[in-house]
């Protein structure tokens, strides 16, 4: 459908001349317009209307939406696609004859108040007076914007009633009809019909654009998320690789670091060895045979006056410290790591000789 303000309300498509008669005057209470000079609420507007109505023509009519222009647009329009309605609009006026005989003799026909109130909602208003002729430009440049308001003001009452048939497409309203009060109830119900026949295709052809594109969103939706849902797991993993690696470096650092502590005290241990004396010496010595875990053997002298930390330190200096390992003599079986460290290995018996076995605490 078209902007509503390029096709709502133009003047030339109902063949008139743009002009307003003279204030009525009112011979008898028969002739009361359907709204009043001085109601401004369009809801008391309505209801006005509709009482008015049913005193001229009777209970058999279209049931008049209660309320405003825009409000009966969006009670029309505002909702699922499927379960739009069509605008039934009829404009009135008193002093017009066609007035009466169509409201009469085709608008409150049974005919075409069951199709109506089936099928459309239907909505009213009377311009005889000025005054509610600016009401109604108002709403309707309310509703459709400055360029209808502009087309209803150029409506020339001496051809009214008028009745519009207006649906939303699109985004846009869309008059799909411009009938005068001339028309009989056989042509009416036709345009009727052809009108609610059209609009429910477009609206099944919209329903289907709905639907298509809101699919599309929900995909567009789904690879976002699955997307997101990608980039947050390679986030996590890199996040997770990077945090492996830092690790791993400070495992790596604090071995290297322990590496280095037990290189350093190897090699202090090494340094403390006393110096291996002579076979055949004059001090006395003692031979000591150690036998390490990875089934490699040690053989060395010492002074029989050197102390038990020395064999200690012997040990140490290979990578075995009495805080993971212990020293054990042959037989009886006793540990000389545990108070023995600081007795000369005379006074603890290991002379002349003495083999020693390291093994795990």
């Amino acid at each position: 459908g078209e902007c509503a303000e390029e096709q709502f309300f133009d003047a030339e498509m109902f063949g008139l001349t743009p002009e307003f008669p003279g204030e009525p005057v009112f011979s008898s209470s028969s002739h009361e317009p359907l709204i009043p000079r001085d109601c401004a609420d369009p809801v008391e507007a309505m209801k006005h209307l509709t009482t008015t109505f049913e005193k001229k023509f009777g209970d058999i009519h279209p049931l008049f939406f209660i309320g405003s222009l825009s409000a009966v647009v969006k009670e029309a329009s505002d909702r699922p696609i499927l379960s739009r309605k069509p605008l039934f609009i009829y404009l009135h006026h008193n002093q017009s004859i066609l007035s009466n005989i169509f409201c009469s003799k085709c608008l409150c026909s049974e005919s075409v108040v069951s199709y109506l109130t089936g099928n459309y909602i239907s909505w009213a208003w009377d311009l005889t007076f000025r005054e509610q002729k600016e009401n109604l430009l108002a709403m309707v440049r309310e509703s459709f914007g400055a360029v209808a308001s502009f087309s209803v003001n150029e409506v020339d009452a001496r051809n009214l009633p008028v009745v519009l048939i207006i649906y939303k497409q699109r985004g846009g309203y869309n008059i799909r009809n411009i009938l005068h009060g001339d028309t009989d109830v056989d042509n009416l119900m036709a345009n009727l019909i052809a009108a609610m026949d059209e609009h429910q295709m477009n609206l099944t052809q919209e329903d289907i654009e709905e639907r298509d594109r809101l699919a599309r969103e929900r995909m567009i939706e789904e690879q976002d998320l699955a997307y997101k849902i990608s980039l947050d797991a390679d986030r996590e993993k890199r996040k997770q690789q990077e945090e492996e690696e830092l690790q791993k470096r400070k495992q790596g650092e604090l071995e290297d670091a322990r590496q280095q502590k037990l290189e350093e005290d190897q090699r202090m241990m090494e340094e403390r060895l006393p110096p291996e004396p002579p076979h055949n010496g004059e001090q006395r010595t003692v031979t000591v045979r150690v036998r390490l875990p990875n089934s490699t053997t040690l053989q060395r002298r010492f002074l029989a006056s050197n102390k038990i930390e020395s064999l200690v330190d012997l040990v140490g200096s290979k990578g075995f410290f009495v805080d993971s390992y212990k020293i054990l003599t042959g037989f009886p079986r006793k540990d000389i790591t545990e108070g023995m460290k600081e007795m000369t290995f005379l006074e603890a018996g290991l002379c002349p000789q003495e083999t020693v076995y390291v093994e795990e605490r």
